[in-house]
Protein backbone atom coordinates (compact mmCIF):
# COMPACT_ATOMS: atom_id res chain seq x y z
CA UNK A 1 0.00 0.00 0.00
CA UNK A 2 2.56 2.51 -1.07
CA UNK A 3 5.33 3.24 1.41
CA UNK A 4 5.95 0.74 4.15
CA UNK A 5 4.04 1.40 7.34
CA UNK A 6 5.88 0.82 10.61
CA UNK A 7 3.80 0.00 13.64
CA UNK A 8 0.07 -0.72 13.78
CA UNK A 9 -1.98 -0.21 10.63
CA UNK A 10 -5.66 -0.60 9.82
CA UNK A 11 -6.85 -1.02 6.25
CA UNK A 12 -10.45 -0.15 5.36
CA UNK A 13 -12.00 -1.38 2.10
CA UNK A 14 -15.61 -0.36 1.48
CA UNK A 15 -17.15 -2.81 -0.94
CA UNK A 16 -20.64 -3.03 -2.35
CA UNK A 17 -22.05 -5.56 0.09
CA UNK A 18 -19.66 -5.31 3.01
CA UNK A 19 -16.82 -3.30 4.49
CA UNK A 20 -13.57 -5.05 5.32
CA UNK A 21 -11.47 -3.73 8.19
CA UNK A 22 -8.10 -5.38 8.84
CA UNK A 23 -5.66 -4.40 11.61
CA UNK A 24 -2.13 -5.57 12.24
CA UNK A 25 1.52 -4.73 11.81
CA UNK A 26 4.57 -6.03 9.95
CA UNK A 27 6.00 -7.77 13.01
CA UNK A 28 2.97 -9.75 14.20
CA UNK A 29 0.90 -9.83 10.99
CA UNK A 30 -2.88 -9.54 10.93
CA UNK A 31 -4.30 -9.13 14.44
CA UNK A 32 -7.96 -8.61 13.58
CA UNK A 33 -10.04 -8.94 10.44
CA UNK A 34 -13.73 -8.06 10.34
CA UNK A 35 -16.28 -8.00 7.56
CA UNK A 36 -19.03 -5.52 8.43
CA UNK A 37 -22.40 -6.43 6.97
CA UNK A 38 -22.89 -3.07 5.29
CA UNK A 39 -21.32 -1.81 2.11
CA UNK A 40 -21.97 1.07 -0.24
CA UNK A 41 -24.50 -0.76 -2.44
CA UNK A 42 -26.27 -2.64 0.34
CA UNK A 43 -26.48 0.51 2.50
CA UNK A 44 -27.75 2.59 -0.41
CA UNK A 45 -30.47 0.04 -1.16
CA UNK A 46 -31.43 -0.12 2.52
CA UNK A 47 -31.37 3.59 3.43
CA UNK A 48 -30.87 5.91 0.47
CA UNK A 49 -33.58 4.96 -2.03
CA UNK A 50 -33.48 8.51 -3.39
CA UNK A 51 -30.93 11.30 -3.32
CA UNK A 52 -30.63 13.45 -1.46
CA UNK A 53 -31.62 11.12 1.37
CA UNK A 54 -33.88 12.33 4.16
CA UNK A 55 -32.33 13.30 7.49
CA UNK A 56 -34.20 10.38 9.07
CA UNK A 57 -32.62 7.93 6.58
CA UNK A 58 -29.15 9.28 7.29
CA UNK A 59 -29.75 9.01 11.06
CA UNK A 60 -31.00 5.44 10.72
CA UNK A 61 -27.96 4.44 8.64
CA UNK A 62 -25.63 6.08 11.19
CA UNK A 63 -27.33 4.22 14.05
CA UNK A 64 -26.83 0.86 12.33
CA UNK A 65 -23.19 1.61 11.52
CA UNK A 66 -22.43 2.81 15.04
CA UNK A 67 -24.20 -0.17 16.55
CA UNK A 68 -22.20 -2.62 14.46
CA UNK A 69 -18.88 -0.81 15.01
CA UNK A 70 -19.47 -0.58 18.79
CA UNK A 71 -19.42 -4.38 19.10
CA UNK A 72 -15.83 -4.64 17.85
CA UNK A 73 -12.92 -4.62 20.27
CA UNK A 74 -10.08 -3.41 18.07
CA UNK A 75 -6.38 -3.42 18.79
CA UNK A 76 -4.73 -0.01 18.43
CA UNK A 77 -5.65 1.28 14.95
CA UNK A 78 -2.35 2.99 14.23
CA UNK A 79 -2.23 4.45 10.73
CA UNK A 80 -5.54 4.03 8.93
CA UNK A 81 -5.33 3.39 5.20
CA UNK A 82 -8.48 3.46 3.06
CA UNK A 83 -8.60 1.75 -0.33
CA UNK A 84 -11.20 1.68 -3.07
CA UNK A 85 -13.43 4.02 -5.04
CA UNK A 86 -14.92 5.93 -2.12
CA UNK A 87 -11.70 7.28 -0.57
CA UNK A 88 -10.04 7.93 -3.94
CA UNK A 89 -13.07 9.91 -5.15
CA UNK A 90 -13.24 11.84 -1.87
CA UNK A 91 -9.53 12.71 -2.15
CA UNK A 92 -10.05 13.97 -5.72
CA UNK A 93 -12.99 16.07 -4.52
CA UNK A 94 -11.00 17.60 -1.64
CA UNK A 95 -8.11 18.33 -4.00
CA UNK A 96 -10.63 19.91 -6.41
CA UNK A 97 -9.31 17.89 -9.32
CA UNK A 98 -11.12 17.86 -12.64
CA UNK A 99 -10.25 14.18 -13.16
CA UNK A 100 -8.90 11.28 -11.13
CA UNK A 101 -5.11 11.73 -10.88
CA UNK A 102 -3.53 8.69 -9.24
CA UNK A 103 -0.22 10.49 -8.60
CA UNK A 104 -1.97 13.20 -6.55
CA UNK A 105 -4.40 10.87 -4.77
CA UNK A 106 -2.16 7.97 -3.70
CA UNK A 107 -0.90 8.71 -0.18
CA UNK A 108 -3.20 11.73 0.26
CA UNK A 109 -3.97 12.42 3.90
CA UNK A 110 -7.76 12.82 4.15
CA UNK A 111 -8.67 14.88 7.21
CA UNK A 112 -11.87 14.11 9.11
CA UNK A 113 -12.99 17.73 8.67
CA UNK A 114 -12.57 17.48 4.88
CA UNK A 115 -14.47 14.19 4.79
CA UNK A 116 -17.29 15.77 6.80
CA UNK A 117 -17.46 18.68 4.36
CA UNK A 118 -17.59 16.39 1.31
CA UNK A 119 -20.15 14.12 2.99
CA UNK A 120 -22.40 17.11 3.60
CA UNK A 121 -22.13 17.97 -0.10
CA UNK A 122 -22.94 14.38 -1.13
CA UNK A 123 -25.92 14.09 1.25
CA UNK A 124 -27.51 17.34 0.06
CA UNK A 125 -27.35 16.89 -3.72
CA UNK A 126 -29.58 14.98 -6.08
CA UNK A 127 -28.29 12.18 -8.29
CA UNK A 128 -28.10 14.32 -11.46
CA UNK A 129 -25.77 16.80 -9.74
CA UNK A 130 -23.54 14.01 -8.41
CA UNK A 131 -23.37 12.32 -11.82
CA UNK A 132 -22.29 15.62 -13.40
CA UNK A 133 -19.39 16.10 -10.97
CA UNK A 134 -16.08 15.70 -12.87
CA UNK A 135 -14.46 13.16 -10.52
CA UNK A 136 -17.53 11.15 -9.52
CA UNK A 137 -18.01 8.18 -11.82
CA UNK A 138 -21.63 8.45 -13.06
CA UNK A 139 -22.27 4.73 -12.46
CA UNK A 140 -21.09 5.05 -8.83
CA UNK A 141 -22.67 8.41 -8.00
CA UNK A 142 -25.64 6.80 -6.26
CA UNK A 143 -23.50 4.77 -3.83
CA UNK A 144 -20.83 7.39 -3.02
CA UNK A 145 -22.89 9.11 -0.27
CA UNK A 146 -23.33 5.81 1.62
CA UNK A 147 -19.70 4.80 1.09
CA UNK A 148 -18.62 8.17 2.47
CA UNK A 149 -20.91 7.81 5.48
CA UNK A 150 -19.43 4.38 6.20
CA UNK A 151 -15.90 5.80 5.98
CA UNK A 152 -16.79 8.65 8.35
CA UNK A 153 -18.28 6.26 10.91
CA UNK A 154 -15.23 3.99 10.74
CA UNK A 155 -13.01 7.03 11.36
CA UNK A 156 -15.26 8.07 14.25
CA UNK A 157 -15.08 4.56 15.69
CA UNK A 158 -11.29 4.76 15.76
CA UNK A 159 -11.33 8.41 16.87
CA UNK A 160 -9.08 9.12 13.89
CA UNK A 161 -8.48 12.69 12.77
CA UNK A 162 -7.23 11.55 9.36
CA UNK A 163 -6.53 8.57 7.16
CA UNK A 164 -4.25 7.84 4.23
CA UNK A 165 -5.82 7.16 0.83
CA UNK A 166 -4.29 4.39 -1.26
CA UNK A 167 -5.12 3.68 -4.88
CA UNK A 168 -3.90 0.14 -4.31
CA UNK A 169 -6.42 -2.34 -2.96
CA UNK A 170 -6.27 -5.44 -0.80
CA UNK A 171 -5.46 -7.56 -3.87
CA UNK A 172 -2.28 -5.53 -4.34
CA UNK A 173 -1.28 -6.33 -0.77
CA UNK A 174 -1.96 -10.03 -1.34
CA UNK A 175 0.19 -9.93 -4.49
CA UNK A 176 3.05 -8.32 -2.54
CA UNK A 177 2.69 -11.00 0.10
CA UNK A 178 2.89 -13.76 -2.53
CA UNK A 179 5.84 -12.16 -4.35
CA UNK A 180 7.61 -11.14 -1.17
CA UNK A 181 7.81 -7.46 -0.32
CA UNK A 182 11.53 -7.11 -0.95
CA UNK A 183 11.15 -3.45 -1.83
CA UNK A 184 12.55 -4.17 -5.31
CA UNK A 185 9.20 -4.72 -7.05
CA UNK A 186 6.73 -1.87 -7.40
CA UNK A 187 3.68 -1.86 -9.66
Amino acid sequence: LGAAVDGPCTVVDIGGGSTEVISGDRRSGIERQISLDIGAVRGTERYFSSLPPSAASVDEARRELRSELATIAWPKAGRIVAVGGTPTTLAAMVLQLDRIDVAKIDGFELQRSSLKEQLHYLLTRDLAVLRAHPVIHPARADILPMGSLILEEVMNSFKASSLQVSVRGLRYGLLLDVLGDSGDWHG
